[in-house]
């Protein structure tokens, strides 16, 4: 293993070391600050607040040009993002399910969102598993195997390493563009993967896209 794909997979396991009480205090505080909203609601809010944090943070990594640093603040960017999405699919899963953490297998969702629906399908179809155009939860959940979720896990390392190098070569060939680029990507595709995982945790749908 080389130390670029050393320092990818230390990333990973940080995006994947999520605290329940964390998200249970965020939770609490957002349902403090409004108390009149549903909890879908409060999920949209903190997809919102997610997706301009990320926007913030691609605009600065992509403002980095110097090459010595480059591969670093790339790894940290899209780490952040991974996240990002981590903590709102716990944070959803949470709001939809007062009893979410108590299931043991709580962090597997977490994975099934950075995969993505397409790359998810694709896997457990290999496992003999037909999800058909809409991915059901309860089915996902009830055939992911060892195997599958090793799988899935190769394939976020693998889109790890694949997005890091976009996001070098935007900010070295479009500096201070490519930060505007970067902080734009993070926006729209946080709003994105956070819609998706709503529609998971509150409709039991992983989607097709």
């Amino acid at each position: 293993m080389s130390d670029d794909d050393s320092n990818l997979v230390r990333a990973l396991r940080w995006v994947m070391d999520l605290d329940p009480a964390t998200v249970i205090e965020d939770v609490r505080k957002k349902r403090a600050a409004h108390p009149d909203e549903d909890d879908r609601r409060l999920a949209q809010r903190f997809i919102e607040s997610c997706a301009r944090k990320g926007g913030a943070e691609g605009f600065l990594s992509g403002l980095v040009t110097n090459p010595i640093v480059m591969f670093g603040t790339a790894v940290g960017d899209v780490a952040f993002v991974l996240r990002l999405y981590a903590h709102l699919t716990a944070v959803v899963g949470f709001l939809a399910n007062p009893n979410y953490f108590d299931d043991p297998d709580w962090k597997d969702d977490a994975l099934l969102m950075l995969a993505g629906p397409k790359a998810v399908s694709r896997l457990m179809r290999e496992a003999g598993v037909q999800l058909g155009k809409q991915g059901s939860k309860q089915i996902i959940r009830k055939y992911l195997s060892k195997s599958v979720l090793v799988a899935l896990k190769k394939f976020v390392l693998k889109w790890f390493g694949k997005r890091v190098t976009q996001r070098m070569i935007i900010t070295k060939v479009m500096p201070v563009v490519g930060g505007v680029i970067g902080g734009s990507w993070n926006y729209v595709e946080i709003r994105i993967v956070g819609t998706r995982i709503i529609a998971y945790h509150f409709d039991g749908q992983l989607g097709s896209e």
